[in-house]
């Protein structure tokens, strides 16, 4: 196998493969970047996160509360039989180890035969089009369109398209 070309802002494409899918027996090809940057922001977020939930529960030792499962994603918890109470957090440290481990890492699936880079700079301009989108909504107004017919739709439509681009 020829090694990847290194797609730009990832320290190393690790490797690309092809499975056959069993839903719509189509072959997908996988992409798995790594960013030694982006696995020091991840990590360094999820310990920050770890770290504002052990606190948060130990805010409530002793008193009487549950937690949702996001807190029991990573922590035993605790209760007293009689009272209900919550007693302490317990750290699943598996679980915190596995999504430390986990940091940097990125994939990206596609239908179509391509490089590593293509995948990238394909899913960098969708989602830079995406954004675009996004800010019509917010630039615009558009939640709701506020209009009767198809016609005025469309036309609505076509005149926020084309103030997105001058701007």
């Amino acid at each position: 196998m020829n090694k990847p070309a290194k797609p730009k802002d990832f320290d190393r494409t690790i490797t690309e493969c092809s499975l056959n899918s069993e839903i719509d027996k189509k072959e997908r090809y996988f992409h798995l970047y790594h960013s030694i940057s982006k696995e020091s922001a991840e990590r360094a977020g999820i310990e920050n996160r770890i770290n504002q939930m052990t606190q948060y529960l130990k805010k409530y030792q002793n008193k009487v509360k549950e937690f949702g499962p996001g807190f029991e994603k990573y922590f035993n918890l605790y209760y007293d039989e009689k009272s209900q109470a919550f007693i302490l957090p317990e750290e699943r440290c598996s679980v915190v180890e596995r999504e430390l481990d986990l940091a940097g890492y990125f994939c990206i699936v596609t239908s179509e035969k391509m490089s590593a880079k293509e995948a990238i700079e394909l899913y960098k301009s969708r989602d830079v089009s995406e954004k675009l989108f996004r800010g019509d909504k917010s630039y615009l107004g558009n939640k709701s369109i506020r209009v009767y017919s198809e016609e005025s739709a469309r036309a609505k439509i076509f005149v926020e398209f084309v103030a997105m681009i001058l701007r």
